[in-house]
């Protein structure tokens, strides 16, 4: 399963449309969350997290985290 680029028009179905969902908050001026986006976005990813794989920036979507 591809990663998804969380947005607030899309959260809601993500997040309603499976049991569990693992979420990737992320910044782009976080050192750490970029280095490990890689990982995050390898097709290796959806053969050990058999579950769907979100990406949510908290620099764009900051209101809808608060």
């Amino acid at each position: 399963m591809a990663t998804i680029e969380l947005t607030k028009d899309n959260f809601e179905d993500v997040i309603n449309g499976s049991t569990q969902v693992v979420i990737d908050f992320w910044a782009p001026w976080c050192a750490p969350c970029r280095a490990f986006a890689p990982t995050f976005e390898t097709p290796r990813c959806s053969t050990w997290i058999p579950v769907p794989v979100g990406r949510l920036s908290a620099a764009t979507c900051g209101r809808m985290l608060a």
